[in-house]
């Protein structure tokens, strides 16, 4: 009798230990995700011994689990499969040392999250307020980081040059903010004096100051779909408090930090589509129009198949320049020739995996949309969160959000969003 009392009270210890050691790993990644050194994004090193540590826990998860899991690991193995022809492609041996740790610590993370929400119901009971809990986190540490580059840099954005994200890719954790905010706020029906209001101000703040596209594009949706919930349940003196001190809070960010910005309004212009600075947009549209230039260019196997993971940034290069040269007196002036670049996602993937890898890893995110569609939810917050998975897409129009590892894990079924495993 007296070892079954300590053989329960030594389960009891190990379960908590073991939520405990779980509970950490998650806002771990989602903190760190935005980390860059040298230059290359980089926090994925941390969760390697954890990996090892794991591993038989991740096999099993791999070995027990479903079909569609199956499927987001074959898109690694694929993954895996061109990061070696990129890095045979261009004879960079670094792509090998840099991609391969990082796609094994993105799928590992990705089958232990699951075998926790399976195995632990502490874990699985709490998930959302460790996701938003997380993004709370993320956010303070951003603004920390660009109070420390206007401090360094005399500016909010220079910093994003070697140590941290460019704002496009950071903001995609605006992603997991709304959604998990949404839902529990609703949850006490949208109570003013909440953290919940006071750490949507902050976000006003961060955004403004970083002069996020897609920071406010979450802002915008959050407040559309606030505005029509709020109005069903009739909460007309929260919808004005909350606007009004939103307002503000924009108001007197404006009054401090524009001087960092020429024009700092233009951000809500491109947003809300009433004055459009075609010059501003044009070196992305730019960069666009190479990719597909270059994709035109390609031999056939090339087209199917790509050059190879991270090959884009060296195999661009040539075109990119040639073109800049032909239209030097029709491009703005910020655009200029460079032996490297970094290309948008969308155009990565193309050259990089071909129509193959891109068709794959569309299918990999309508399965997550198809996935979330069946969530037993209320219908507001299901379609609030599925126009936030689009939004995310955005980011690959603008920017290279793949070296992120919470971006990817968004973007995959049953990763983050993973909230058909979760009991309500």
């Amino acid at each position: 009798m007296l070892m079954l009392i300590k053989s329960i009270k030594k389960l009891k210890i190990n379960n908590f230990l073991e939520f405990k050691n779980i509970y950490y790993l998650l806002p771990l990644i989602i903190i760190t995700s935005s980390f860059k050194f040298l230059g290359y994004g980089s926090s994925f090193i941390l969760f390697i011994p954890f990996v090892i540590n794991k591993r038989k826990e991740i096999i099993y998860m791999i070995s027990t689990s479903s079909y569609l899991n199956k499927v987001v690991l074959f898109y690694f193995l694929f993954l895996i499969l061109e990061v070696f022809i990129g890095s045979f492609y261009i004879k960079d041996l670094r792509i090998l040392i840099y991609w391969i740790p990082f796609f094994t610590v993105c799928i590992s993370i990705y089958f232990y999250n699951l075998y926790s929400l399976s195995y632990f119901k502490l874990y699985r009971n709490k998930y959302k307020e460790i996701l938003y809990i997380s993004s709370i986190y993320y956010f303070i540490l951003y603004g920390f980081m660009v109070l420390l580059s206007i401090l360094i840099y005399k500016n909010p954005y220079d910093i994003q040059n070697q140590f941290w994200m460019g704002s496009t890719t950071s903001f995609s954790l605006g992603s997991i903010f709304f959604i998990t905010k949404y839902y529990l706020w609703e949850k006490i029906n949208f109570r003013l004096n909440s953290k919940f209001t006071y750490a949507l101000l902050y976000y006003i703040v961060l955004a403004f100051v970083s002069q996020s596209r897609v920071g406010f594009l979450y802002l915008i949706l959050f407040f559309i779909f606030f505005l029509i919930k709020a109005l069903t349940k009739k909460y007309y003196s929260k919808i004005l408090v909350i606007f009004f001190s939103s307002f503000f809070v924009y108001l007197l960010t404006f009054n401090n930090f524009s001087r960092y910005y020429p024009s700092p309004n233009n951000v809500f212009q491109d947003i809300l589509g009433n004055t459009i600075r075609f010059v501003e947009l044009d070196d992305r549209f730019f960069e666009f129009e190479v990719g597909l230039n270059k994709f035109k260019e390609m031999p056939k196997l090339n087209k199917i198949i790509g050059t190879g993971w991270y090959s884009s940034r060296i195999t661009l290069a040539t075109k990119r320049n040639k073109m800049i040269n032909d239209r030097r007196a029709h491009i703005p002036k910020s655009i200029k020739s460079s032996a490297k670049i970094t290309p948008q996602g969308i155009v990565a993937l193309l050259i990089d995996t071909g129509i193959f890898g891109l068709a794959f890893g569309f299918i990999i995110l309508k399965l997550n949309f198809l996935l979330l569609v069946q969530i037993k939810e209320d219908i507001f917050f299901k379609v609030f969160l599925l126009c936030v998975l689009s939004i995310s897409l955005l980011s690959l129009l603008s920017g290279y959000p793949l070296v992120n590892i919470f971006y990817i894990l968004f973007l995959l079924p049953q990763g983050i969003l993973n909230f058909t495993s979760i009991k309500s």
